[in-house]
């Protein structure tokens, strides 16, 4: 089910037609009995994103500034949001149309383990700090890493470093210290939680220097988990792993998590 935002009224009504193409911008998170974690971080992005881009938008001339769309658009949500079940729905901007909708989509299943594929070719977004940009370019690296049965893909920057997955922010354990790549990498949602909750630095590694260290990734369907191999060419190199660690990050996450009807 979808719904557009209507920008007079700043209210979800129900969507007539499938949109004929891919979102430009988009925010997806976990809501779990109407419960999601750091839903207005996740709004102001999304809002913050679709001014970057498309300034003369008509729902930010409406509201007037990133922070003010961000207060709308969560009271819209709060009246259409599911409050029983698990649901992780989308929120998608439209240049073509000016539009901004909201897809209703049930969650998939949740997995602890993320297996990592690293691809011959370097990250080839244009845009990394734009979530939906180069949704088109994720998916199908998502689809090889399947392929070859993973669950995701290693994005690798012209240097050589590991910097992210197609689908969720990377970081490695290295003295008790967690590190991930801030440079040329989205803003994590996830990754920004994690700061405030253990030591953590920048620094990023190539993935032939990861398969040395515990690797976790992160993003608001899964939460963290834990990278037991990753596939290098044809070989799969089993990593350490830290599941203590893993499951203290996810319980302090669950603490962030707010009921939608609250806004």
């Amino acid at each position: 089910m979808s719904f557009n935002l209507d920008p007079g009224s700043e209210q979800f009504v129900p969507a007539k037609n499938p949109p004929a193409v891919t979102p430009r911008i988009i925010d997806s998170f976990l809501v779990d009995d109407g419960r999601i974690r750091s839903v207005e971080s996740h709004c102001h992005r999304f809002g913050r994103s679709i001014y970057a881009e498309f300034p003369a938008t008509r729902y930010l001339l409406n509201t007037g500034d990133v922070e003010s769309f961000t207060v709308s658009l969560l009271a819209a949500l709060a009246t259409i949001m599911p409050v029983a079940g698990q649901w992780f729905p989308r929120l998608e901007y439209y240049p073509e149309t000016d539009d901004i909708r909201f897809l209703l989509r049930t969650a998939p299943n949740q997995r602890s383990h993320t297996a990592l594929w690293v691809p011959e070719t370097p990250d080839p977004r244009l845009k990394p700090r734009i979530k939906g940009w180069d949704l088109d370019e994720l998916t199908a690296l998502n689809a090889t890493a399947r392929r070859n049965g993973c669950d995701d893909a290693l994005l690798v920057n012209p240097a050589g470093a590991a910097i992210e997955t197609a689908f969720g922010a990377l970081a490695v354990i290295v003295d008790g210290t967690i590190c991930a790549a801030e440079t040329g990498v989205l803003e994590s949602v996830t990754w920004k939680l994690t700061q405030n909750l253990l030591p953590t630095t920048e620094a990023c590694l190539s993935p032939q220097e990861l398969i040395h260290y515990p690797v976790i990734v992160g993003n608001a369907l899964h939460g963290w988990t834990e990278v037991p191999e990753i596939l290098i060419g044809s070989t799969r190199h089993r990593l350490p792993t830290a599941p203590e660690l893993v499951r203290r990050l996810n319980a302090a996450l669950s603490n962030h998590a707010v009921d939608i009807r609250t806004f």
